[in-house]
């Protein structure tokens, strides 16, 4: 089987885990009332449920395994990615401020910035590995942001990946467009 084909299957695979686990995780959630009930700050308008990111996570985990993506060289984005999903479910079971997810996200950033480059004496790779930490802190929250709006942070960030995986496949090897992809 060609990478592409393998990836695709992948993808799939991934797609329908995803889409079945966050099914479920929202039906035990609106039985339950784990729900975020309409806000100035919110997009719905009707009491919505929370833990959407256990069925994101879920599919990720999944295509990774059937892609191949549990390379060495994929444990960076697996673990920032874990870590992300625990600050994500942390949030939903007790909000944090606004403050408090940033800091969570910078310091994601940071490790896994510093997990794949190697910051060496000149200061400009100093100051391009604190401008990585900064982008990625900031995309986090960006994402974040569109949390807020019913499935559309999944939807964005999916087509990013994808958009990287093919964009960028021959610097990144096989493992990471597998994670991507």
């Amino acid at each position: 089987m060609t990478p592409l084909t393998t990836n695709l299957l992948a993808t799939a695979a991934a797609a329908a885990v995803s889409f079945t686990v966050a099914g479920l995780v929202r039906r035990v959630a609106l039985a339950r009332g784990i729900v975020v009930p309409p806000r100035p700050d919110r997009w719905h308008q009707v009491p919505t449920p929370t833990h959407g990111g256990i069925g994101v996570f879920a599919g990720l985990l999944v295509g990774a395994v059937l892609a191949g993506g549990l390379a060495p060289s994929a444990w960076p984005v697996l673990l920032a990615g874990a870590a992300l999903f625990v600050v994500g479910w942390f949030d939903d079971m007790m909000p944090m401020s606004a403050l408090a997810k940033m800091v969570a996200s910078l310091a994601v950033a940071a490790f896994f910035v510093l997990t794949i480059v190697n910051v060496r004496p000149p200061p400009m790779n100093a100051a391009l590995t604190i401008l990585a930490i900064l982008c990625f802190g900031g995309l986090d929250n960006a994402v974040n942001l569109l949390d807020n709006m019913d499935g559309l942070a999944a939807g964005v960030t999916a087509i990013a990946a994808a958009a990287l995986a093919y964009t960028f496949a021959a610097e990144l090897g096989p493992a990471l467009v597998a994670v991507l992809a």
